[in-house]
């Protein structure tokens, strides 16, 4: 058996499991979404960060939680970035038993379409969880492509290829309210410059978009409302996970480009037997104003590459069931419907898309329920192939 830790020193743990580094693929998943609009951002801190904090703090004599720093790799593959590794280093610093720990983590990733991410995070407790900051900050580029806007996107041909690199900064203060709800005020800081392939400025796929576009220095403000009642944060059994927000860029913040961003996610678990979990989820945005094309709404479900279809308003559900099967094994099997059009009235059947799958996952933590997920997918576009941690939605 190993011996605790002096009391107020800290432990270096290498090849840590991968209940420990899934705040590394929220950071990376982060600066994806800050950079390339991913429609559903994770809950960067307050999924991972709670259930790491619980699991690997050393406990000592007198109940309280000594600090600890971890390090360890994590394996990447999405298929609009590809297949990579991000390396996270994170710092639960020490704190009373009953409380949640403040974390500050760093991370470095890098795939095969030679993108790469630097960033830090922090996650600060005040009033014990009364109050939260959350900021993250960093450096990123991403090669990826660009189909162009509005239903036709995704025709074959109607590709070019581009890179988006730069810096971003989004600090968050949270309010916790009773009964699951909470608020948030956030900031909004992007500076990065968008670059397309040698022949691109000739291509017609680009007329919607304008050079203050491809100079993106943007600030804005948002607000957030949230209610969430799951039982646990990775995969829950029960319980709904509701948020809604809204992201203001004023023109004089954002290269003379005055907009907005509604957007809006509900998901809902049931427990139907003592080993089958069904869930359901719905997400919607619209972007109004004078939009830059990073910023539109992107359809977000598997089976589906995520840099291909996008417009100002988007609307998609998914479903789940989620099978136990033995021991830490358990699958999935799924479905994903949506579309993208210029507004709501003008989303008609022929924009929608119908993906699904199937995959498997490894519980590498029983009591925080935290696995390791396959999922293999097939939609119009073909078919694609995720790892990542934790559930989908």
């Amino acid at each position: 058996m190993k011996k605790p830790s002096p009391k107020g020193k800290t432990r270096i743990l290498r090849g840590a499991p991968l209940r420990d580094v899934a705040l590394g693929l929220c950071l990376f998943s982060w600066a994806a979404a800050a950079l390339c609009n991913d429609n559903t951002p994770p809950d960067l801190l307050t999924s991972a960060g709670s259930a790491v904090a619980r699991q690997s703090e050393p406990r000592g004599a007198t109940g309280a939680e000594q600090g600890e720093f971890v390090l360890a790799p994590v394996p990447l593959l999405q298929p609009a970035l590809g297949g990579g590794i991000v390396l996270v280093g994170m710092y639960f610093h020490p704190h009373e038993a009953a409380r949640p720990a403040n974390i500050t983590g760093a991370a470095v990733g890098y795939t095969s379409t030679e993108s790469y991410l630097i960033g830090a995070t922090h996650d600060h407790h005040f009033e014990g969880d009364r109050w939260r900051f959350q900021g993250t900050a960093g450096y990123a580029k991403f090669n990826l492509n660009f189909n162009g806007i509005g239903a036709e996107a995704g025709d074959p041909g109607r590709s070019l290829s581009y890179s988006v690199e730069g810096s971003f900064l989004e600090p968050t203060l949270w309010r916790k309210f009773s009964q699951g709800w909470s608020s948030g005020l956030n900031g909004q800081f992007l500076d990065a410059k968008i670059n397309f392939e040698d022949n691109a400025p000739d291509d017609p796929i680009l007329d919607p978009i304008s050079s203050q576009e491809l100079d993106l220095k943007s600030i804005g403000v948002g607000l957030i409302a949230q209610k969430d009642t799951r039982d646990n944060r990775f995969a829950p059994y029960s319980g709904i996970y509701f948020q809604a927000d809204g992201s203001f860029f004023p023109d004089s913040l954002s290269n003379n480009l005055d907009y907005r961003i509604y957007s809006g996610f509900y998901n809902q678990y049931w427990r139907v037997r003592d080993t089958t979990v069904l869930a359901a989820n719905v997400s919607s945005s619209y972007a109004d104003g004078q939009v830059p094309f990073y910023r539109l709404s992107k359809l977000n479900i598997r089976g589906v590459s995520g840099d291909t279809y996008w417009d100002k308003f988007l609307l998609q559900g998914q479903a789940e069931v989620r099978q136990q099967i033995q021991g830490n094994w358990s699958a999935a099997v799924f479905a994903g419907y949506g579309g993208v059009s210029r507004s709501a009235g003008k989303l008609d059947s022929d924009d929608m898309i119908l993906a699904g799958g199937a995959g498997v996952r490894y519980m590498v933590s029983s009591q925080q329920r935290v696995a390791l997920r396959l999922d293999v997918a097939r939609g119009q576009d073909g078919t694609m192939v995720y790892i990542s941690v934790g559930e989908a939605f």
